[in-house]
């Protein structure tokens, strides 16, 4: 349509969206047209997010019309702003046309019902989980109830009572107490270091899970010294201050290792 059979105003509209005119703008129409605003059908498009470029047609003019789309045919130049014409389509709201409507219904109804049987989709795939889960528990609770009966001290104990029992036992447990080391790794450890290149007679070994003590006698030509050099503590043992006694023309070698704390 020519722009000169239009109406044209820009109103401060911060944030309104294209489309038909808002009724809250028409009274600021009024004062930019020289015709009764009730003859007028108007659209506006947003020209920078705070203002509103407006185009009325007389309601006459839009009921001849059988086109799917009417818009200007360019934006006056009396206005001083550069705005697409064919954002300003009049056959919107009021004088849409019928198969324009009914189109734009039929794809709201297609996108609804793929939307419903979506949500019915997912719907079943959690209730079927939830139906896995709810049975997953039901067996490891019989499960656990089995257990139960068949440690329980007393009959009709359940969860909670065994827990308590538990809690009680390990507080009556004194918090220093540890579980003693494995002796037998620690002689392997030894005997494996020991030096045999040096002439020694061993006269006691006494091994724990965290001290060793030995007896070694040196005689010579052996250098007591440098069998004591000679012996690697095993990993994680400490050889502490070796004591040394003559006995005839031998030194006797009383060595004790400690295990280190982790």
């Amino acid at each position: 349509m020519p722009s000169e059979r239009l109406f044209w105003s820009v109103v401060d509209a911060p944030g309104v969206r294209g489309g038909p005119l808002p009724a809250g703008l028409w009274p600021m129409l009024e004062d930019d047209v020289p015709v009764n605003p009730e003859l007028l059908w108007a659209v506006g498009t947003p020209i920078d997010g705070q203002r509103l470029l407006v185009c009325a047609a007389l309601r006459s003019d839009l009921d001849t019309t059988i086109a799917d789309m009417l818009t200007p045919d360019r934006v006056p130049a009396s206005i001083g702003e550069s705005v697409d014409p064919s954002r300003l389509n009049l056959m919107v709201g009021v004088f849409e046309p019928v198969a324009s409507r009914e189109a734009r219904q039929r794809r709201h109804l297609i996108s609804a019902a793929a939307g419903l049987v979506a949500a019915v989709l997912v719907g079943i795939g959690l209730e079927r989980r939830a139906d896995v889960w709810r049975e997953e528990a039901r067996t490891s609770d019989a499960a656990a109830r089995s257990v139960i009966g068949s440690i329980s001290p007393s009959l009709g104990w359940g969860k909670d009572d065994l827990a308590m029992e538990l809690l009680q036992k390990q507080q009556a447990v004194p918090v220093e107490l540890r579980a003693p080391g494995d002796a037998a790794l620690a002689i392997a450890g030894l005997i494996g270091r020991w030096p045999t290149q040096i002439p020694s007679k061993t006269q006691s070994i006494s091994v724990t899970g965290a001290t060793a003590s030995m007896s070694v006698l040196v005689p010579p030509p052996g250098d007591a010294a440098a069998f004591i050099a000679a012996l690697k503590p095993p990993e994680g043992w400490k050889l502490e201050e070796p004591r040394l006694v003559s006995v005839d023309k031998a030194t006797r070698v009383n060595l004790e290792l400690r295990r280190v704390a982790p």
